[in-house]
């Protein structure tokens, strides 16, 4: 019985640790693009430290739950909700807004795909910056490219 336990755990933890190495699946990016984050971000519960990224999301369209994927100096996957309704240029930038010396990612324009991404504020940002009153934004150019 013991054997069979421990072969279970072994198991799950060699799934485990495949699920979380292999890189995203590529039929599910349909959208790409890279960016360079000058400060660390907090980006939903992802914390992204400074550095060259690659940005990729799934563009399915039998599916309302959108997967951004993120690979750089961290690994991330996030993700987005419903496309927000405003108007979007055929620009791909990041959002992001400082308050108090923390940033946040607060929305994805996805310019070739005309739809803009808003992302809610973790815990552990929003504990930093209820202390602080205003503050700043701060766009970061994507350059994007569509197709797989």
């Amino acid at each position: 019985m013991k054997n069979i336990k421990r072969v279970i755990m072994v198991l799950m933890f060699v799934a485990l640790a495949i699920g979380v190495t292999a890189p995203p699946a590529a039929a599910q990016a349909g959208w790409k693009g890279t960016f360079n984050l000058p400060v660390d971000a907090y980006w939903g519960p992802a914390v992204l430290p400074a550095g060259q990224y690659t940005i990729s999301m799934n563009t399915n369209a039998s599916t309302s739950t959108r997967l951004v994927f993120l690979n750089g100096e961290a690994q991330a996957m996030i993700l987005a909700g419903a496309a927000t309704p405003e108007q979007v240029s055929s620009h791909s930038a990041l959002q992001l807004e400082e308050t108090n010396g923390v940033y946040v990612v607060r929305r994805l324009d996805a310019g070739m795909l005309g739809q803009s991404y808003a992302f809610s504020i973790s815990k552990a940002a929003r504990m930093k910056t209820e202390r602080a009153g205003s503050s700043t934004p701060l766009s970061i150019p994507v350059s994007a490219s569509g197709g797989n």
